[in-house]
């Protein structure tokens, strides 16, 4: 099985390079359909001269408004003689018109434009595969005899439009003064072709750019950026993309900041007493500080956790008794953020 599919595969590939090489009106669904057995019947050589005597298609439509296509319908000609039917599109109203496929039933009347052909496409295509976003066509009809003669009646000429690239999401929050992340919210739009978004973070609202994010689905309307570190300041941005995969412009960029850490402690204290040691320090200023570190350096050690207290207090009965000491504090919020290092007090020892 895995050998007949990569033999359809390669059988596709040939069959749709040599048809848009000779075509500019080849249909590459007709050509799945080919490969995978279906019958088809079969696209016949036509010709403009002399033109058929047949009368114009009617009714021809265009829905406009999906993505990256432009479906058409059109009311099946009443005449016995037409046998088919040629598609038209063109840049602007007068043209000119360039043949993109052929219907080959009369009474078949509806198809749809993904741009697969090699005729012109609008600047929006970009020069890819395609119809492109928010690009307008023009389109008309022309059937064929049984001698294959296109007839010189067109239809009325209809325009399309493709879907254009989602509009930047509505209301874009940013949450600041979390530990380390920050949090963003925006609306979920209307548009039901929006899939996803893309997350851009920059140091700078002018940028540089860059993503950092990318979120599923039209209602989940939320991201949090984590590891950035404390009291660091960011802009981001956030672009809404449809099912086709085009991104739309980005919305005005939002300012936010993480939390800061929490000051060292200050005015730290040590008063002897007996062989203890006793400590004190002025408290926090900020209001979720949750406990001090207490570190002591022993001789020439380096600095050790010795406790960890709510207050800021701590007696030290542990000292040995002849060697110098030297004691630090560390504050600690409830988010776990740590300050920096109090500045040491030394506490020299009688018997050193």
């Amino acid at each position: 099985m895995t050998c007949r599919r990569a033999a359809a595969a390669t059988l596709l590939g040939f069959v749709l390079a040599s048809a848009l090489a000779c075509s500019n009106a080849f249909d590459i669904e007709r050509a799945k359909r080919l490969i995978e057995g279906e019958p088809q019947p079969e696209i016949p050589v036509l010709t403009e001269r002399p033109p058929a005597d047949l009368p114009a298609v009617t009714g021809l439509r265009a829905v406009s408004n999906e993505l990256r296509e432009v479906p058409l319908g059109w009311t099946p000609a009443s005449d016995p003689r037409v046998r088919g039917y040629v598609i038209e599109r063109a840049l602007g109203p007068e043209g000119p018109f360039e043949r993109i496929a052929v219907v080959v039933e009369p009474y078949d009347s509806s198809f749809v434009d993904r741009g697969f052909d090699l005729a012109r496409k609008a600047p929006e295509a970009h020069n890819e595969p395609g119809l492109g976003d928010g690009a307008r066509y023009y389109y008309r009809l022309r059937g064929y005899d049984a001698e294959h003669h296109v007839a010189a009646a067109a239809s009325e000429t209809v325009t399309g439009r493709t879907a254009p690239p989602p509009a930047p999401p509505d209301d874009l929050r940013a949450f600041s003064q979390l530990p380390r992340r920050i949090g963003l919210a925006w609306r979920a739009p209307t548009d039901p072709h929006v899939v996803g978004y893309r997350v851009e973070r920059s140091p700078s609202a002018a940028g540089p750019f860059t993503v950092v994010g990318r979120v599923d689905g039209r209602h989940r309307t939320t991201f949090v950026d984590r590891d950035l570190g404390d009291l660091r300041v960011f802009y981001y941005r956030v672009s809404a993309v449809s099912a086709a995969g085009s991104e739309g412009p980005p919305t005005d960029p939002v300012r936010a900041l993480t939390k800061a850490e929490p000051l060292p402690p200050a005015e730290l204290r040590v008063g002897t007493h007996g062989s203890t040691q006793e400590l004190v320090w002025e408290p926090n200023s900020e209001r979720d500080v949750a406990r001090y570190r207490v570190q002591r350096k022993v001789g020439g050690a380096g600095f050790e956790d010795l406790a960890s207290v709510e207050a800021p207090h701590f007696v030290d009965e542990t000292a040995p008794p002849d060697e110098p000491l030297e004691y630090r504090v560390i504050a600690v919020d409830a988010d776990g953020l740590e300050s920096a290092p109090s500045a040491p007090v030394q506490v020299p020892r009688p018997g050193a």
